[in-house]
């Protein structure tokens, strides 16, 4: 079902198809530093993964703090899960959505709104 869904937004934003990566993950890249993977654990849901930012010992209190502070009230619009990688010292940003509640017509919305949301909490 996830190919279906890449299709189907590749060919509506005129991308190119990704290929499976070696950790079942397709792999994104809309701009250099705009990489998103996406990926189904089981078949019915989807998982979209995307690093936020790289965190230095200088900044990384007060990017995670923005970053909390900005996701509390948007926790039930965007239903985004903020991650941070303790060992590489990175904020990532994923969504869980279950393949088999789309329509077809929103599986573009689905990435538009990732792309979105990705971009405002890179802003902070």
């Amino acid at each position: 079902m996830i190919e279906h869904w890449i299709q189907s937004v590749c060919s509506q934003a005129g991308w190119t198809l990704p290929s499976k990566n070696i950790d079942d993950k397709y792999r994104f890249r809309l701009e250099p530093d705009i990489i998103i993977d996406a990926s189904s654990p089981d078949e019915r849901t989807l998982v979209l993964e995307a690093e936020i930012a790289t965190l230095s010992r200088f900044d990384r209190d007060e990017k995670v703090k923005k970053a909390a502070t900005a996701v509390l009230p948007r926790v039930f619009k965007d239903s985004a899960t903020l991650g941070m990688d303790m060992a590489n010292q990175r904020l990532h940003l994923h969504r869980v959505v279950t393949l088999g509640a789309l329509r077809a017509s929103d599986f573009t919305n689905v990435m538009e709104s990732f792309i979105n949301d990705l971009a405002f909490y890179r802003s902070l």
